[in-house]
């Protein structure tokens, strides 16, 4: 039996992205259709060094891991992932010196 908590999120809208309770939803709304994601996730032109996803027409910050089911990876052709990364570095520098 699903928990209260389980039943209130299923369904839910985040802006951008939904929650993965219906089937055929994309995890976030690009310009580009699915396949096209696929497609480009795919394409290894797309990675630098092989590990690092590199694609300035797709507008997503996190996009899945080549293998399915494996995670997820940074866009580092999205200048929003830069944003990230330097929020959590300053995050972080934030909590240590507060607990130092």
């Amino acid at each position: 039996m699903p928990s209260i908590c389980t039943e209130k999120l299923k369904g839910l809208i985040f802006p951008g992205f939904r929650l993965k309770s219906e089937p055929n939803i994309t995890i976030m709304k690009t310009d580009f259709d699915q396949i096209e994601n696929d497609r480009m996730i795919d394409d290894p032109m797309n990675y630098k060094w092989g590990i690092c996803y590199f694609n300035r027409k797709d507008s997503r910050i996190l996009v899945p891991k080549r293998i399915r089911g494996m995670g997820w990876t940074l866009n580092f052709g999205n200048i929003y992932t830069y944003v990230l990364i330097i929020l959590m570095i300053a995050t972080i520098i934030y909590i240590s010196k507060i607990f130092s």
